[in-house]
């Protein structure tokens, strides 16, 4: 550890050398408000400025000049002011960078002056300063860890130019030819991003309640269900046929013939080929419209209908296909008897099938007549 310490050490001071030689420009406290921690802005155009790579990550240095020293700009650099103010070449095209990385995948008109960390390692792995050997992953989280304010998520344009300066010294290469870089590769881009499908619920028009008045749209007024649908439509009389078929198939396997559950109208549209076995659609009619049918006319509460709302469903179930009501009450009344398509036929059980064998109150339920049970006298003898 203390030999860490000591190269540690050596490759501070060899930076700090390279500064003072290169000519940097320092920021004072009283320049800069002391809120860095003095980074180097690096606005040398000249080839004299290049630093010696270092592969692990330095800490700022700060400079060895006095705070009250007078703060000049080399020839041939972009002074802070006219940066400030949008500057020009490469630091204006810098600029529009940050901008564009710093508000990638804002909604709206909102606009952003600040970026997160998400959107500065964006930034530093499709501008390929991050090239996994002298600047990884880590590097740039500890490089954005270290510019921006304590206690902050996110850095303005001055601290994102400290960003760039350390990824340069990191780099062993000018400011300026970092900028020219990032101003070659332009925005941000959508990469390996899955574009979501449009879905309506999500469509902010159609919010209601609470989440439409949170963002200022007009609540739309809740539309009441007409319960007298029922009295507006015509429905065809009740005639012998479809009378007999809603009885046959109501009382099999032992139900009531009077009412209809949701099940055996399926299996009834079923038996009539208007449904395949599997629930796929031969007429362009569904299972589920037959669920929805039946739950739409069936009496509020209830699970049966009855005869007259039998024939109300038939005539839905034609609306939905698209075909007049006769042809689909013909393909109804010629249908055959209900039968056990597939289902599976038990094995005889004399504990089920013999009723001669049951006892107590299965056989007083059955009418089954049984003699009583003969119990020999066990204590002997007559008393």
């Amino acid at each position: 550890v203390r030999g860490a310490m000591s190269n540690y050490d050596a490759i501070l001071a060899e930076a700090e050398s390279n500064r003072l030689r290169a000519g940097d420009l320092a920021r004072s406290d009283d320049t800069l408000g002391g809120t860095r921690g003095g980074f180097p802005s690096f606005p040398i155009e000249t080839d004299s400025f290049l630093v010696s790579p270092v592969k692990s990550l330095r800490s700022p240095v700060k400079s060895l000049r006095s705070p009250t020293a007078t703060h000049r700009t080399p020839r041939g650099s972009v002074s802070r002011n006219s940066l400030s103010n949008g500057g020009s070449g490469a630091l204006a095209s810098l600029r529009d960078v940050f901008t564009e990385f710093a508000n990638f995948g804002v909604r709206g008109d909102e606009r952003s002056d600040t970026m997160d960390g998400a959107k500065f390692a964006k930034f530093c792995r499709e501008t390929r300063l991050q090239d996994g050997k002298t600047l990884d992953s880590q590097s740039v989280d500890i490089i954005f860890s270290k510019v921006k304010p304590r206690g902050e998520r996110r850095i303005t344009f001055e601290e994102f130019k400290d960003a760039v300066a350390m990824v340069g010294e990191m780099r062993g290469e000018r400011f300026r030819d970092i900028s020219e870089r990032v101003a070659s590769v332009g925005g941000p881009r959508a990469r390996g991003t899955t574009r979501a499908e449009y879905v309506k619920f999500a469509d902010p028009s159609n919010f209601t309640g609470a989440y439409a008045a949170n963002l200022g749209f007009e609540i739309k007024p809740r539309k009441s269900a007409d319960l007298g649908w029922k009295n507006k439509i015509l429905v065809p009389s009740v005639d012998a046929d479809m009378k007999r078929v809603f009885t046959e198939f109501c009382a099999f396997g032992h139900g009531n013939p009077c009412s209809m559950e949701n099940k055996t109208f399926v299996k009834l549209l079923r038996d009539c080929g208007l449904i395949d076995g599997d629930g796929t659609c031969i007429t362009n009619f569904h299972q589920t419209s037959a669920d929805l049918i039946f739950a739409k006319v069936k009496p509020k509460g209830e699970r049966v209908i009855c005869v007259e709302d039998f024939v109300l469903c038939v005539l839905l179930v034609a609306e939905e296909i698209g075909e007049p009501y006769e042809t689909i009450a013909d393909s109804v009344r010629n249908c055959r008897p209900p039968s056990n398509n597939g289902g599976t036929i038990a094995e005889y059980n004399k504990f089920h099938d013999d009723k001669e064998l049951y006892t107590g109150c299965y056989a007083a339920h059955f009418g089954v007549e049984k003699t009583p049970r003969q119990r020999p006298e066990w204590r002997g003898g007559n008393n």
